[in-house]
């Protein structure tokens, strides 16, 4: 009986092993043993794997209790010293031959799977068509009944993020990964509103624009594709491609294409779909009442992604400038989710776009110069202001070094 006490042992801990190492531990198998470990063999295929453990396991326990039962039929101290034998029997299979084996193994799995591997996977080799029978005419055809086939439920966004960060945890994922996944997986909590150019800044041209006009247009802004609009910016008629009118110069509406529209509270991952389906690279945005909110493009979408994106035919961004120490000036346009993450080391949630917009929404008016708010231990100080209230360069500062 000891001798079965210790082989049920041996399969309750093996199971408990061989199943419980984590993905990072099977890394660390592979790395110093290769993929050709033998507790990597066995978990290749977990059934035929969990079929080799628990035949064995009650081979060895229904012996254990066929032994006892006959012991506690010869001895000859009566019914009493009967039930306390079985009683005891019970007891050290249920200590000795589970709990505490799986107990070490729970806390060693990655000594205990490399001890018990070998043997595991001689006995696993031996049987195998026996256990190949049992798969086939048993196992799956109760599988099919208890566990009817289901497709796979998507994972929400949540559980992606939650995922990513267990990932990260377990190292699994470098950091620069994980930034860039993360990255990815807020397309989808991430609206078009914070990635369009607004109304106030994009480029139009009118339908009676001359060719002089649509020339000038082209040549100071430096794009590709620009909406073409009539009476005002919410009668957008078409997107005009500049390549199409340098190769004629012809007039604007016969050149002009069929743009889409996207509602600006549309997630960035759909509306990459959108352009991709459509096989355009520029969106109209439409606010709630179907006006014309602003311009999208795929470049804006993509750029939260692999960062700033600077393209040759156009001029670079106005970026910070060191005025002083810890201190810089910015343009109104300066991103502001790139300030605040650079000099706060997260980023901030902030509803707008624009170093610019988010004073004037703090300040909750019209800003003018010398306007201060402060954000944690950053300043932001209004510089120089238009005579409408557009910010145009910001004084940047953190507390205690503004002069």
């Amino acid at each position: 009986m000891p001798c079965l006490l210790a082989v049920s042992a041996f399969f309750s801990g093996a199971e408990t092993a061989l199943f419980g190492l984590s993905a990072k531990q099977r890394l660390d198998i592979a790395d110093r043993h290769g993929k050709k470990s033998a507790a990597l063999a066995l978990l290749r295929q977990p059934r035929m794997l969990l079929i080799t453990l628990l035949l064995g396991n009650m081979i060895v326990n229904v012996l254990y209790f066929v032994i006892a039962s006959i012991l506690m039929q010869s001895q000859p101290w009566g019914a009493g010293a009967a039930a306390l034998l079985w009683i005891g029997s019970l007891l050290a299979l249920v200590l000795l031959g589970e709990i505490a084996p799986k107990m070490l193994a729970s806390a060693q799995s990655t000594r205990v799977s490399r001890a018990v591997a070998g043997p595991v996977l001689a006995i696993h080799t031996i049987i195998l068509p026996l256990r190949t029978v049992l798969d086939r005419f048993v196992v799956r055809p109760l599988a099919r009944l208890a566990v009817p086939h289901q497709s796979a439920t998507p994972l929400s966004l949540h559980e992606l993020d939650s995922l990513l960060d267990a990932s990260a945890q377990d190292g699994l994922v470098e950091p620069q990964e994980q930034r860039l996944l993360a990255d990815v997986l807020s397309l989808g909590h991430t609206t078009v509103r914070r990635a369009m150019t607004p109304r106030t800044r994009m480029v139009s041209i009118p339908i009676d624009a001359t060719t002089k006009d649509v020339r000038s247009i082209i040549h100071k802004n430096g794009l590709m594709r620009l909406p073409v609009h009539g009476t005002d910016l919410d009668d957008i008629l078409g997107m005009l491609h500049v390549k199409d009118w340098l190769r004629g110069h012809g007039d604007i509406k016969t050149l002009l294409r069929t743009p889409i529209y996207v509602p600006e509270v549309t997630t960035v991952d759909l509306a990459l779909d959108s352009l991709q389906s459509s096989q355009q690279q520029t969106a109209i945005v439409v606010d709630e009442f179907g006006g014309t909110a602003g311009v999208v493009s795929l470049h804006d979408l993509i750029e939260p992604i692999v960062g700033d994106i600077v393209d040759d035919a156009t001029d670079q961004p106005a970026e910070a400038r060191p005025i002083g120490p810890n201190q810089w000036i910015v343009p109104g346009d300066f991103p502001a989710h790139r300030l605040m993450r650079a000099l706060l080391g997260q980023q901030q949630h902030t509803n707008v776009d624009t170093v610019g917009g988010l004073i004037t929404r703090k300040l909750g008016r019209v800003a003018a110069q010398g306007d201060v708010i402060t954000i944690a231990n950053v300043n932001l100080e209004v510089h120089h202001a238009d005579e409408s209230g557009a910010i145009e360069t910001i004084i940047v500062s953190l507390e205690g070094s503004a002069s």
